[in-house]
């Protein structure tokens, strides 16, 4: 009888010992190699496949996975696919989700992390971003700067996802991507040559950047709701006479208007008023604040293909370019104040009058992409790393269609490391 019951309690103590080992061994994630698949043949257990026959009733699902150094690499499929709940660690120049060429594809409640780039998607359609956290994409240096990015994809949607690196996040020449109430601490959203992008609800550190070609790389989106460093970022498109003044705002944007003035507007991020496409524009009496760094060149007034622009008595400060603008017939930059910028004002345009601003503890002064005639006198550069520089590469002589000074009262500028004779 004793026997028996020395046995009877060595089965107890065993089991007892399972139901103790088996919620611990459920908790720790399981890891995997990296998982490359080519084609929907590859859908295998082998792969990291966990369920699923591909259908759209019935996804292949890629769940539950702790990856190193290289992620999930997806190539040329049309098969359902979901992946969903996988933690992921890249290194440098490495990519944690690469799709291409796919289509049909969910990627949700992922951890994205680590040194190399987040999640790149390329060529397809029907993909779906939704609830990931990525703190990828800060390695510039080696070439491991993307967060989140899409490039040539159609009905795609990036919702919900939580990016905390300053690294580049948005989409090239996308068509109706969709972008909803993402949170992007650190960074901006890039739109570069798309067209019919929604855009609403997201929080962004640094606003919104339009880039392209064509108005409707400008004009075509629909973009509500949004903020930059916490503060709203307005969207005027079309409108004559528009006026906008007396605000707290991080960011403004005209496209295609016909006679704007912002004035008295206190911007509370890197992205400033960006104007496009648009004749007469007026900033005045702006503030335009930036406290943190920036991974484009953000500036505080930006104006792109615009007829006039006139920039007076604003306050510009902190790691951006304070005037900055390219294919512009006539830029008027008067009685500002720069401070800490990386260039005071940086333009490519038709005529240029620059005076009586002051340039103070500032990167670069004055840098010249292009101009045909440009007067610039009456103002004071003081400690400035490079007053005056040519943008590198350009192959003409800027500074010899520029003129240097102006009859009295304003004379020429003063330069706080010119040690000759004042005339």
């Amino acid at each position: 009888m004793a026997k028996l019951t020395s046995s009877l309690l060595a089965t107890m103590l065993v089991a007892s010992l399972v139901t103790v080992l088996i919620p611990e061994c459920a908790a720790e994630e399981i890891e995997h190699d990296p998982i490359y698949i080519r084609g929907n043949d590859d859908f295998t257990a082998e792969n990291g496949v966990t369920a699923g026959t591909g259908i759209q009733s019935d996804p292949y699902i890629i769940e539950g996975w702790s990856i190193l150094d290289f992620g999930i690499d997806v190539r040329d499929t049309d098969a359902y696919l979901t992946i969903s709940g996988n933690s992921i660690y890249t290194s440098y120049n490495n990519c944690a989700i690469s799709l291409s060429n796919v289509s049909h594809v969910l990627v949700s409640d992922c951890s994205l992390d680590g040194g190399g780039n987040g999640l790149v998607i390329g060529y397809s359609q029907d993909v779906r971003i939704i609830g990931n956290t990525i703190h990828c994409g800060d390695a510039y240096l080696y070439g491991s700067n993307t967060m989140l990015w899409a490039n040539d994809c159609h009905d795609l949607e990036v919702r919900e996802n939580a990016l905390s690196n300053r690294g580049l996040f948005g989409a090239r020449e996308c068509a109706d991507a969709e972008f909803l109430e993402n949170e992007a601490s650190a960074s901006h959203l890039t739109l570069s040559y798309c067209t019919g992008a929604v855009v609403t609800g997201n929080s962004l550190a640094n606003g919104i950047q339009l880039t392209g070609d064509d108005p409707e790389h400008y004009d075509s989106h629909e973009i509500a709701g949004n903020t930059a460093g916490g503060y709203s970022i307005v969207y005027v498109v079309d409108e004559e006479s528009e006026t906008l003044s007396n605000a707290n705002l991080g960011q403004v944007i005209a496209v295609n208007c016909d006679t704007v003035l912002i004035s008295a507007i206190d911007l509370k991020s890197a992205a400033g008023v960006s104007v496009y496409f648009s004749e007469f524009v007026t900033v005045t009496d702006c503030r335009m604040i930036n406290s943190e760094p920036v991974t484009y060149l953000a500036a505080g007034v930006y104006a792109h293909e615009c007829s006039e622009v006139t920039v007076k008595r604003c306050y510009i400060s902190g790691e951006m370019c304070g005037i900055r603008t390219h294919s512009v017939e006539r830029l008027n930059a008067n009685l500002n104040f720069f401070d800490e910028c990386s260039d005071c004002i940086r333009f490519f345009a038709d005529v240029v009058n620059i005076n009586t601003n002051m340039m103070l503890d500032s990167h670069t002064a004055i840098e010249v992409e292009a101009v045909d005639a440009a007067e610039i006198y009456g103002n004071n550069l003081v400690n400035i790393t490079h007053p005056v520089r040519q943008t590198h590469g350009s192959s003409f002589d800027a500074f010899e269609d520029i003129v240097w000074y102006s009859e009295y009262p304003f004379g020429g500028n003063y330069w706080d490391d010119y040690e000759g004779t004042d005339e």
